[in-house]
């Protein structure tokens, strides 16, 4: 009796050893497809962060890009102040002449109007005097 009870205590140890190694195995299967899990997850975080650093960079870049363009704008407007401020300018400057045009225009047409009143007279005068003269020496005569 004493030999089969230690039979029977080897054959529990060698089953329990068994079902331990069997335990440790599918421990080990787990712990290799968590392994396999993890690196693909490892991969994909990988991934990722070169998809967030990439997306970054082109935050940053369209970043610059719109300083780019707001200091661009603000140059344009500006330039198209001063433009807008000499385009005044030149109006004012452009009527202040016209306006001078004007007097001078009216002036040179009076004046003209004046030398053609004087040159009637003029001929006025030298045909009385022609006529007067003819008078004065058919008197004479």
């Amino acid at each position: 009796a004493v030999v089969s009870t230690q039979s029977t205590g080897m054959e529990l140890s060698v089953k329990e050893s068994q079902e331990k190694q069997a335990q440790i195995g599918r421990y080990d299967e787990e712990l290799r497809q968590v392994r396999i899990e993890l690196s693909s997850k490892q991969v994909e975080l990988d991934e990722q962060r070169e998809a967030v650093g990439a997306h970054d960079n082109r935050v940053t870049q369209l970043e610059l890009e719109i300083r780019n363009l707001k200091e661009e704008k603000d140059m344009l407007e500006s330039d198209l102040t001063e433009a807008k401020d000499s385009q005044r300018s030149n109006a004012e400057r452009f009527s202040a002449l016209n306006r001078k045009y004007e007097a001078l225009f009216h002036r040179s047409n009076s004046l003209q109007d004046e030398y053609n009143d004087y040159k009637i007279q003029l001929q006025e005068k030298m045909v009385s005097g022609i006529v007067s003269g003819s008078e004065l020496m058919s008197g004479l005569v």
